[in-house]
């Protein structure tokens, strides 16, 4: 205070001056100190913008900066996540999509980074993390490989063989030639394609690893069997409903995988696989027509005990034959006594009884995290209600004895796709069968929302209800359920997560009303 008003406090003190004196110095005061208060608010705001300008010129140069200092093996492991991150995302993009040319074509990470600087390409170069992806679909491919593998002992292969032929690589074989022997491969990655003449795949495996792949850490298969393509071939006699041939599957249940820890299987039933230290499986099966042969299935799980993590999708399936499920019920559950993870993914034509054929193979009162994806691209609303109430079911009931029970599942996310904001679905079902569930997530971006009094009531341990884009939601229809809850169980909620629902938004004090502090929002 002295230091702006230095006058006004000697007159205030002094006894000696009239009050006229000091009303006088007050306002002179006053209007000096706010005309410096309003220089300073200029002042501040020219200030402010300054240093917004400068620290939007300078960010790019202080983080490369910054960066540069850092000690080599720092940056090294920056490079080697980062290169992770981005060797699973492209990986897991091309498998998804093996059938174009360019799956596992290159993995240009760790080139671009030896690029940036000398420094960079020297720390890059010797980091074998980031040159461990060797792919045989590159057209220079023959001159890469012997490069790559001085760089990296321990690769991960990537292979398509519909498209070797636009390398200078021309057969599976003469590639797997070029690459360290097959005991020290960490990963391999193969699409091939229906083609008359048999697959090449399995018999260029054997030659040259003789069935041993005893370092293997990654397997990913997937074997087309497009319905055009078949039309235009002679199907192989001994062909089956795996889409494999006898001497396939043969090869395949004769390889050693002693260290396999995942597993991704694309269009493709083994019988059998030596594999018992497999953690997590992934199956999707496309082939509309294939009649799948989930005997085969079944047997291959009896061989994966120590299997943690299950993930089924199902494109256009439909079930087998009535003689075949006759056959399938007669058949005991395998238990996964391990298994902890299971996902489901449907969609297109995928019939409900395939998806209840499936699970019926497994006991998984083991499992505690239970994910839901369907997604049906129907507008017409009764074709979508009934197409995503056949798989609510198909996953609530069995066909042995009814209700199907996930006894140890805590954690439920139900995602469900389409465009149908008015649409009775049976959630009941779905709640029955997960009683003691802690924590839902609702993923339903354009789907009407759940009865919650129905929630609460099939859920009595729940701790945490999570809605994510939930757009569709009739935010006085949740409020009105949620009032209707009894107390006690409302109680015991800790959390209401909303995030990303925007039809919610002009209920939330009513929300907040019935639910207190356990309401978060998201943005």
């Amino acid at each position: 205070m002295q230091l702006w008003c230095t006058d006004w406090l000697r007159t205030f003190e002094d006894a000696s001056e009239s009050t006229e004196r000091k009303v006088q110095v007050a306002k002179s005061s006053l209007q000096r100190m706010k005309s410096v208060g309003k220089l300073l608010s200029t002042i501040s705001t020219s200030l402010e913008r300054t240093i917004e300008a400068v620290s939007n010129q300078s960010l790019w140069m202080i983080r490369v900066s910054g960066f540069s200092s850092l000690p080599d093996d720092v940056i090294a492991r920056i490079f080697e996540l980062y290169y992770e991150g981005y060797r699973n995302h492209v990986g897991d993009d091309y498998f998804n999509s093996c059938g174009d040319c360019r799956w596992g074509r290159s993995f240009r990470a760790a080139n671009v980074l030896t690029q940036v600087s000398r420094r960079f390409r020297l720390i890059a170069l010797h980091i074998p993390a980031l040159w461990d992806c060797i792919s045989g679909n590159t057209r220079h491919a023959e001159e890469m490989v012997p490069a790559l593998r001085a760089r990296c002992q321990y690769p991960n292969i990537f292979i398509n063989y519909d498209c070797l032929k636009e390398t200078r690589i021309s057969t599976g074989a003469k590639f797997f030639r070029l690459l360290p022997p097959a005991d020290q491969w960490r990963g391999l990655a193969v699409f091939h394609g229906y083609r008359k003449g048999g697959r090449k795949f399995f018999e260029d495996i054997q030659a040259i690893s003789d069935g041993r792949l005893v370092s293997l850490l990654d397997l990913q298969i997937s074997l087309g069997r497009d319905l055009w393509l078949l039309e235009e071939i002679e199907v192989d006699e001994d062909d089956t409903p795996t889409n494999l041939t006898e001497s396939e599957s043969a090869l395949l249940a004769e390889w050693s995988f002693p260290k396999l820890k995942r597993l991704s299987l694309n269009d493709i039933i083994p019988t059998r696989m030596d594999c018992l230290t497999l953690q997590e499986c992934r199956i999707v099966l496309g082939i509309n027509d294939a009649n799948w042969d989930l005997h085969s299935l079944g047997t291959f799980f009896e061989c994966i005990p120590l299997l943690e993590s299950l993930s089924f999708s199902f494109i256009d399936v439909i079930p087998m034959e009535p003689d075949d499920q006759m056959l399938l019920r007669l058949s005991e559950p395998v238990r996964l006594s391990c298994l902890r993870l299971l996902e489901l993914h449907a969609t297109g034509e995928t019939e409900g009884a395939f998806l209840t054929n499936v699970l019926d193979l497994l006991d998984l009162r083991a499992t505690s995290t239970l994910k839901v994806s369907l997604r049906c691209d129907s507008s017409n609303p009764d074709t979508f209600s009934a197409c995503i109430s056949d798989w609510l079911s198909a996953l609530a009931c069995t066909k042995r004895d009814g209700d199907r029970i996930f006894p140890d599942v805590r954690d439920l996310r139900l995602s469900l796709h389409g465009k149908c904001s008015e649409c009775v679905l049976p959630y009941s079902d779905v709640m029955r069968s997960v009683p003691r569930v802690r924590n839902l997530v609702l993923n339903l971006p354009e789907i009407s929302e759940p009865p919650f009094k129905v929630v609460f009531e099939y859920l009595k341990e729940l701790r945490l209800i999570r809605l994510e884009d939930c757009n569709s939601f009739r935010g006085w229809n949740v409020a009105r359920d949620l009032e209707r809850v009894e107390p006690q169980k409302l109680k015991q909620l800790e959390k209401f997560e909303i995030e990303g629902s925007r039809g919610l938004w002009r209920y939330r004090k009513r929300l907040a009303k019935r639910l207190g502090n356990k309401l978060v929002w998201k943005e």
